[in-house]
């Protein structure tokens, strides 16, 4: 899910134009980066207490808040000062991608939530859920192979698989 849209869009798109996006990528990428840690300290935490016959629900809901407290102020940075950012981090000859650069922040918002959500059920020794994750990946790189006339295509897609994946592991754990 992290690097199949990088890939794909340096097969379908120009140079110049795939460049782009690995600069809009790279960006987005700091969402799923900055909250990981919040999995990383959530699984051995969950594992004890599941170990130990202690309540562990309230450690999902707390680390979704984090995740989701982490995220919004990126997603919103990215919404209403876009030329900002993408100038202060690649210079002005990246601003066509500005306008994109909140959506492409939501959809990784989106899977770091998805992540929080997998990650805590594989603490507690199920795994189904990332049977979830693979299929949201195959629906990604099938969608972008379908869905690549403009790099905002290529987002979009990944914003609905994203959305999708989170809402379905949602859904399927409460």
């Amino acid at each position: 899910i992290n690097n199949s849209d990088v890939i794909l869009v340096k097969r379908f798109f120009e140079t110049s134009e795939a460049g782009k996006y690995a600069a809009l990528a790279l960006i987005g990428r700091i969402v799923f980066f900055a909250t990981w840690s919040v999995v990383t300290t959530m699984f051995p935490i969950v594992a004890q207490k599941q170990k130990m016959g202690e309540p562990h629900a309230h450690l999902l809901w707390v680390s979704l808040g984090i995740v989701a407290g982490v995220s919004v102020p990126i997603v919103l940075l990215t919404l209403f000062a876009p030329q900002w950012v993408v100038t202060i981090l690649f210079g002005k000859k990246y601003l066509g991608i500005a306008s994109l650069l909140w959506l492409y922040a939501l959809a990784t918002s989106l899977y770091a939530m998805a992540n929080v959500v997998i990650n805590y059920r594989l603490s507690l020794g199920m795994g189904r859920e990332t049977g979830f994750a693979i299929a949201a990946g195959i629906a990604q790189v099938l969608g972008i192979i379908y869905f690549h006339k403009s790099l905002s295509q290529v987002v979009y897609v990944q914003v609905i698989v994203m959305a999708a994946l989170f809402l379905l592991l949602m859904w399927h754990n409460f």
